[in-house]
C-alpha cells in the first residue's frame, strides 16, 4: 500500500517533518511511504517550501517582537526568499507574561526582507500565521523605509503602541528596490482590519490584549488605515495583526491561502494521484479547520482522486461538515492522561496511533 503522510504541526509541540517522522517510522515496514511537510502559512510553511525547492537556510540576526535582537531564519530558493513572520514576531517566542500586542513588533520581518534584497532577490513568500503583534505591519514598513509621524513629526514607536499617536506617513525614503519585486503572502486569515471580525478583536485577547486594549487598538488601526487611504476592509488585512493589510496595499502582494501555496509549490498533487491512503491532521480539528486550514486543504485533493482520508489530531471538536473530507479520525486525547501529557508525551503517542493504523490495514 503506498500511503502518504502529510501532517500539518501540533502547535506547541511539534513541527510538521516531526509529526510525519513518528509515524513514517510505524508504517515505513509495511508499507510504501512518503511524507511531506506542509503548513497552511504557520509554522513549518517555510520548511515545506525550501524543502521541495532544495532552498537555502539563511541565518540572520533581527528584531524580535519585543525589539530585542534574536537568531533567526529564512529561506532562499533560487530568485525566492520565503518568510515565515513567526520566526522574528511569533507568539512562540514570547512567555506568557510577555505577551501584550502594545508592545510587539514586525520590524524584524522588515529586516528579513531588507537581508533578502541585499542577496538579490526579487520573489518573496511571505507566511503570516502565528504572529505576536497587532501593528498593522508598520514595524515591517519602517524597516523598509516608511516613516510615521505623530502630530508633532516625531516618529512614533516600532511597536502596536505607536499606532496611537499616528498622524502622517512619508514613503519618500522606502526602498525603491520594492518596486521591482513581486510579494505572495501565505494565510489562512481572512479577516478585515478592523471592526468586531477584525484583527484586534478576533486574534489580540490570545495575544495578550484585554477587552479595554482591544478597543482601543481597533480604533488605532482604523485611524491607521485612514491615514494610509488603503481599503481596510479587504479579505486578510487583518492576518498577523494587520500585517496582511501593510503587504496587500504598500507592497501589492497578491494574497493566497497557504495550503493552496505549499500545494502549489510542493507538488503533492502528483504523489496523491498514486497514493491509496492519505494521512493528514495538525494539532486541533474542528469546526475552524473547514476554512482552509492544512487538513481540509490536503483531503480536498485527496477527493479529488477519490482515496481513503485519515486525520490525526491532538484533539477532535467532531462535526458532521468533518466527514466530507475525512473517512476516519485518531486524536491523541483518547490515549494521553490530561494536556500537558499530551503536549509532553506527542511523539508517543502518534507512534500509538501510528500502529492502530497499522493494525487497520491490510499489508
Amino acid at each position: 500500500m503506498q500511503i502518504l503522510i502529510a501532517l500539518d504541526s501540533f502547535k506547541g509541540s511539534i513541527t510538521s517533518v516531526e509529526a510525519n517522522r513518528c509515524l513514517y517510522d510505524v508504517l515505513k515496514d509495511k508499507h510504501e511511504v512518503i511524507c511531506k511537510a506542509i503548513g497552511d502559512g504557520g509554522e513549518g510553511t517555510m520548511e515545506a517550501i525550501k524543502d521541495s525547492l532544495n532552498g537555502e537556510i539563511i541565518n540572520i540576526r533581527v528584531s524580535g517582537p519585543l525589539g530585542n535582537k534574536i537568531d533567526s531564519q529564512y529561506a532562499i530558493c533560487n530568485d525566492t526568499a520565503v518568510i515565515e513572520m513567526a520566526r522574528c514576531a511569533g507568539i512562540v517566542l514570547l512567555k506568557k507574561e510577555e505577551l501584550n500586542p502594545l508592545y510587539t513588533t514586525t520590524y524584524g520581518v522588515g529586516e528579513m526582507i531588507r537581508d533578502a534584497l541585499d542577496k538579490g532577490c526579487r520573489k518573496f513568500i511571505i507566511c503570516i500565521g502565528g504572529s505576536a503583534t497587532n501593528d498593522g505591519g508598520m514595524g515591517m514598513l519602517k524597516a523598509l523605509g516608511y516613516r510615521f509621524y505623530d502630530i508633532n513629526h516625531r516618529e512614533v514607536s516600532n511597536n502596536g503602541l505607536g499606532l496611537k499617536d499616528l498622524y502622517s506617513i512619508d514613503n519618500s525614503e522606502y526602498d525603491k528596490r520594492l518596486d521591482d519585486c513581486h510579494f505572495t503572502v501565505a494565510s489562512d486569515v481572512t479577516n478585515p482590519l478592523c471592526g468586531i471580525n477584525g484583527a484586534s478583536y478576533v486574534f489580540a485577547r490570545q495575544k495578550g490584549a484585554d477587552e479595554k486594549t482591544i478597543a482601543l487598538m481597533d480604533k488605532w488601526l482604523e485611524n491607521y488605515a485612514a491615514i494610509s487611504g488603503f481599503n481596510p476592509d479587504i479579505k486578510g488585512a487583518g492576518a498577523a495583526g494587520g500585517l496582511g493589510f501593510a503587504l496587500k496595499h504598500y507592497l501589492n502582494a497578491q494574497m493566497l491561502k497557504g495550503i493552496d501555496l505549499v500545494i502549489k509549490y510542493t507538488g503533492i498533487e502528483e504523489i496523491i494521484k498514486d497514493a491509496d491512503l492519505v494521512i493528514c491532521g495538525e494539532g486541533k480539528i474542528d469546526y475552524q479547520t473547514l476554512s482552509g486550514k492544512a487538513p481540509v486543504g490536503i483531503a480536498k485533493l485527496a477527493k479529488k482522486y477519490h482515496k481513503r482520508v485519515i486525520t490525526v489530531g491532538g484533539s477532535i471538536e467532531y462535526t458532521p461538515e468533518l466527514d466530507e473530507y475525512f473517512d476516519e479520525y485518531y486524536k491523541i486525547m483518547d490515549y494521553s492522561l490530561n494536556l500537558d501529557d499530551a503536549l509532553t508525551n506527542v511523539r508517543e503517542y502518534l507512534r500509538i496511533i501510528g500502529h492502530k493504523i497499522n493494525n487497520s490495514l491490510k499489508e
